[in-house]
């Protein structure tokens, strides 16, 4: 005897519901799943170190901030600081939307130690520190200093000053480098930095 079409609808209701409701219920689950993903801290992704400043034309975003601490010689309570002033440069070259990706640049940080002029004390002869001592530093410059290279990942034995990266902070609150011409940028965004020993900070974003 044929199947009436009521029949058949609820022959199909009746095989095709328990497995619409498996496919909703696999869907939840990977929903949950992607979810509890998102949550779990991803690796930082990695950087190299790089002795030369990018090319300019390939940086997207320049982010740096003033440190200030008092000098710590003994090595004592949190470990030596030979230096008042720091500067850390982060550069990033990456394309804008994955710089979030990488917390402080896609090269190992750039560290330069700054002094107020009459306390710089260049060591390379023919350096650009160098040369504008011997010229005298331009009256606005409130605090200049080159880079300082150290660390793992470097090849650098010890600390290396390399006197041709020149960094320097203006009266009017202006960061600028040497790397190793002069470098005017328009900056994007002031900043006053998290932390108590971070105290200025500047964001540059190509446009």
């Amino acid at each position: 005897m044929p199947y009436t079409d009521e029949e058949i609808n609820n022959l199909i209701r009746q095989t095709t519901l328990p497995l619409v409701a498996k496919i909703v219920n696999l869907q939840d689950s990977v929903a949950e799943l992607a979810a509890q993903l998102d949550m779990i801290p991803k690796p930082a992704a990695s950087v190299v170190f790089k002795y030369e400043f990018p090319d300019f034309d390939k940086v997207t975003q320049i982010k740096g901030q003033l440190f200030h601490n008092k000098p710590n010689r003994s090595g004592q309570h949190g470990g030596a600081r030979l230096h008042e002033w720091v500067l850390k440069v982060g550069v990033w070259t990456c394309p804008p939307d994955e710089i979030r990706k990488y917390r402080d640049g896609t090269v190992k940080p750039y560290c330069f130690p700054l002094h107020t002029p009459s306390n710089l004390r260049p060591k390379q002869e023919g350096s650009t520190l160098s040369q504008l001592v011997d010229q005298g530093v331009r009256d606005d410059i409130e605090l200049i200093g080159c880079r300082e290279v150290k660390g793992p990942g470097t090849g650098v034995k010890g600390t290396e000053a390399n006197e041709n990266q020149i960094a320097a902070i203006t009266s009017s609150r202006e960061l600028r480098f040497a790397i190793p011409d002069w470098l005017t940028i328009e900056w994007t965004n002031r900043f006053v930095p998290k932390g108590e020993a971070v105290v200025e900070g500047w964001i540059w974003r190509r446009q």
